[in-house]
């Protein structure tokens, strides 16, 4: 019920005009924490192209990329992609609102997290196509159904 904040509705209104892909990666811990790298892989920027790929080859239409993570310089530097690409996270926009935003792509490429598959979850897009992690955890013990059977595994 709380009103968006007018850059987080920029955003919104900016992907209804295009093919919109979110790009939601997560690094944080998963980057920085010994201990949580042995259980969550990282997702590198192999497999987000792989991902874009894969959306290019069904949609057969000119996307563009909005990056939503809580390591957005990261992302500036190392993920240069040959689309136009939109980089949202940003101070000003909170963290509810970046799900929001993700809930209104035309399709999605998640990371290994809660945040990101919350995102695609709950995004209504009926002819949405979500990639996800074939491998959620790193760590074979931890085996769980977590990634939807209609989404992408890549």
């Amino acid at each position: 019920k709380v009103k968006l904040s007018d850059i987080a509705q920029s955003v919104i209104n900016d992907m209804q005009n295009c093919e919109s892909v979110i790009v939601q990666v997560r690094r944080g811990d998963y980057a920085t924490n010994v201990k949580t790298q042995r259980h969550f892989g990282l997702a590198g920027k192999e497999y987000f192209d792989a991902g874009l790929e894969y959306i290019k080859s069904k949609t057969n239409k000119e996307l563009v990329l909005f990056v939503v993570s809580d390591d957005i310089e990261w992302c500036k530097t190392n993920l240069n992609f040959p689309l136009k690409t939109n980089f949202v996270s940003r101070p000003e926009i909170k963290d509810y609102e970046e799900v929001i935003i993700m809930t209104n792509a035309k399709h999605l490429i998640i990371s290994n997290s809660t945040f990101g598959w919350w995102g695609a979850w709950l995004n209504t897009n009926v002819n949405k196509i979500v990639v996800a992690p074939k491998e959620w955890f790193k760590n074979p013990a931890l085996k769980a159904k977590v990634v939807p059977e209609q989404w992408i595994k890549i």
